[in-house]
């Protein structure tokens, strides 16, 4: 799920790596041949890679691109050193980030669609963002939809990604993607690709102790001897 697309780029499509390993912007290319618009995916990626510069610049966050592992299917016959490859299914989120001393992860996704549909997001991740939130860690989707940016929490958006995964084939009518109404309940829309304070609000309300809802008793005096 390289943070180009809403749609799993893990699909059974092949891409030449030569011997000696291939750009980041061929991978790219790659990876923006399996939209429907080709250079959506860049662009998306771009807006993230000069936001991440900034955060970088002004020491307000470390982010790190985690490379997509690449399985090596078979030698291309007649062209030494070229191989046909898939990416391999085992791969982290796109993104890590660490940001006063909260820890993230997190895939970026781009649909040109009015909803955003849960098979867009593969098992694996959603375990890696489980196994995250697990040590005390934030994940999210960042996700842009129409050219409309929205931060869904892990927090939020899991239980309703798990409650569909776990009924394949038989999902209510409506519960196996996400409307724009339902995508302002479940995260945060953003007005550009700066989401690191809103992630750092939501991370804070989410470690915020909760609010007791009654009072605590008093203790109670001792027995008279």
């Amino acid at each position: 799920s390289r943070r180009s697309s809403g749609a799993s780029l893990l699909a059974p499509s092949i891409y030449v790596l030569r011997k000696s390993g291939a750009s980041g912007r061929d991978v790219d290319s790659w990876r923006s041949g399996l939209i429907t618009h080709a250079n959506r995916g860049t662009v998306w990626e771009s807006m993230l890679d000069l936001t991440h510069a900034r955060y970088h610049s002004t020491n307000r966050a470390k982010v790190t691109r985690n490379p997509t592992p690449w399985k090596i299917l078979r030698a291309i016959k007649g062209k030494p050193g070229q191989f046909v490859c898939v990416p391999d299914k085992a791969a982290e989120p796109d993104y890590g980030a660490l940001a006063a001393g909260v820890s993230f992860v997190f895939d970026a996704k781009e649909a040109d669609a009015d909803r955003w549909k849960f098979s867009y997001l593969e098992e694996h991740q959603a375990r890696a963002f489980d196994r995250h939130e697990h040590q005390q860690g934030h994940a999210f989707i960042l996700l842009r939809l129409s050219r409309v940016i929205y931060l869904l929490p892990w927090r939020t958006l899991g239980p309703r990604w798990w409650s569909w995964h776990r009924s394949p084939g038989v999902a209510a009518r409506g519960t196996a993607s996400l409307t724009v109404a339902q995508l302002d309940e479940v995260g945060l829309r953003l007005a550009s690709a700066d989401w690191l304070a809103a992630a750092l609000h939501d991370a804070a309300q989410q470690s915020a102790p909760t609010t007791p809802t009654q009072p605590p008793q008093s203790p109670k005096p001792p027995a008279n001897r």
